[in-house]
This record gives structure tokens, C-alpha cells and sequence, in this order.
């Protein structure tokens, strides 16, 4: 698996990793109430909840509207301010949509700062 994420920076609550959109098994494709992340399972699988349904869901590189079932996305910046799917989440990096191994802050501000890309918070 690599490097597991810091899991200060899961669960749920303000500072922490965003779920951009998520698809349930049993619900179609929603970005609320907000989703976060429960606990790592690799690079791209994650146990995620809303709040009332939790699921292993893999992280995918499509656009939103467009996620099938057992898939969630997570949205970063880059020091362009243009927004990437984050495809893979590590310690201290993520790869993104660019196929680009990057420094990650965890911040809703836009652009980053040069070298590192900001993932959506809560």
C-alpha cells in the first residue's frame, strides 16, 4: 500500500480530507451531506461515510455526474487554481487526474502555492 495517510487528516470534521462526490451501492451519485473518509484500505480504496451509510469505495478519476457504484472522487487544486481528481492519497503526497506525484495541503484556497496542490476540506 505505500505510505497510509495521516490519520489526523481523515474522518469527519473541519481541517480534515473532503469527499468531493460518492456513489452508495444503494443510492445514486451525491456530493451531501458531506462525505469523509473512515479509514484506508490502499492507495485508491477507502472506507467512506456520509453520516448514516459507510463503504469501501474506490477513488476514480471521472467527473462528477458521472461515478458509478462503489466509486467516490476527491477534488485538488493546483498553482494554477485549475481543479484535478485526486487518484491516489498517500502520507504526504497525492497523485492526481495529471497522472502527477505532488505535496498535498489540506485547504479550500485557490491557487496552491508552487510544488504542492490543495485537497478539498470539510
Amino acid at each position: 500500500m505505500g505510505r497510509p495517510i495521516r490519520g489526523a487528516d481523515i474522518g469527519s470534521g473541519s481541517g480534515n480530507i473532503q469527499v468531493s462526490h460518492y456513489r452508495f451501492a444503494s443510492a445514486s451519485e451525491a456530493s451531501s451531506p458531506t462525505g469523509y473518509i473512515v479509514s484506508q484500505r490502499s492507495t485508491n480504496k477507502f472506507k467512506v461515510s456520509d453520516g448514516s451509510t459507510t463503504e469501501v469505495l474506490t477513488l476514480v478519476n471521472v467527473a462528477a455526474g458521472a461515478l458509478a457504484v462503489g466509486t467516490f472522487r476527491i477534488t485538488c487544486k493546483d498553482a494554477s487554481g485549475a481543479t484535478k481528481n485526486v487518484t491516489k492519497l498517500r502520507n504526504r503526497t497525492v497523485q492526481h487526474s495529471a497522472t502527477t506525484n505532488i505535496k498535498y495541503t489540506i485547504s479550500d484556497a485557490s491557487p496552491a502555492t508552487a510544488g504542492t496542490v490543495n485537497v478539498d476540506t470539510q
